[in-house]
């Protein structure tokens, strides 16, 4: 999917599938209300089982999809994810995080952890909640982990799966101050389902304080010698 860009991204595409491959690929490049509109306008033409997306600067590892995959066998599970090697606009590694298993109230309170770019969903999943928000712009991910938990389970595979590329262009960095406040309203919304009533503002930043405390002490264990 693209949005009509510039630059040579078509072009490079383009080059990329004259390689030897055995994929099936559709190109689509059209106007688009956004990223939400446009991932759901790639889920909509999409025939696999299993459903993810990578954006533009991300990349799997090699072996990714035949490592997830196993996760999808138990019938109750809705999405499982990996870890993540952070790498600069240069394609150099630069650290990997290692996840903790899931916890809905974590997820709800505490900070995203769920890396998008090594994470999938069983299509049946996918198409009972809905899919993606369009009305989200930068936490559509975590609005939808949130809402997939609901029915089903989601699960933790312990190995790096994609490569997140970190530098000031991206998204979660050039726009920070717009990613936190969406994500505030995601849980604000989620959190008032949850506890039947509305929290405050105190009361959020509160029950996200902890949560990352409690990751911090946690990763604080496992490096402990």
């Amino acid at each position: 999917m693209d949005g009509l860009s510039s630059d040579r991204t078509i072009e490079e595409v383009n080059e990329a599938l004259r390689l030897p491959h055995t994929a099936r690929v559709t190109v689509l490049s059209e106007h688009d209300q956004g990223q939400s509109d446009a991932i759901m306008k790639g889920m909509a033409i999409g025939t696999g089982d299993i459903v993810g997306w990578l954006n533009g600067d991300d990349r799997l590892v090699p072996g990714a999809l035949s490592r997830i995959a196993p996760s999808f066998e138990e019938p109750d599970v809705v999405a499982a994810y990996g870890d993540t090697r952070y790498i600069d606009e240069h394609g150099r590694r630069l650290f990997e995080l290692r996840e903790q298993d899931f916890s809905r109230p974590d997820l709800l309170w505490g900070p995203c952890y769920i890396p998008q770019p090594s994470t999938f969903v069983a299509a049946w999943a996918w198409k009972r909640v809905g899919g993606l928000r369009r009305d989200l712009h930068y936490t559509m991910d975590l609005d939808l982990w949130l809402r997939l938990s609901e029915i089903g389970r989601i699960v933790h595979l312990p190995s790096v799966l994609s490569e997140f590329r970190v530098h000031p262009r991206s998204k979660s960095v050039a726009f920070a101050r717009s990613v936190n406040r969406e994500a505030r309203e995601v849980r604000l919304n989620h959190g008032a389902r949850a506890l039947g009533r509305t929290p405050s503002r105190i009361e959020l930043e509160a029950r996200h304080f902890a949560v990352r405390c409690k990751r911090t002490i946690r990763r604080m264990m496992l490096a402990w010698p």
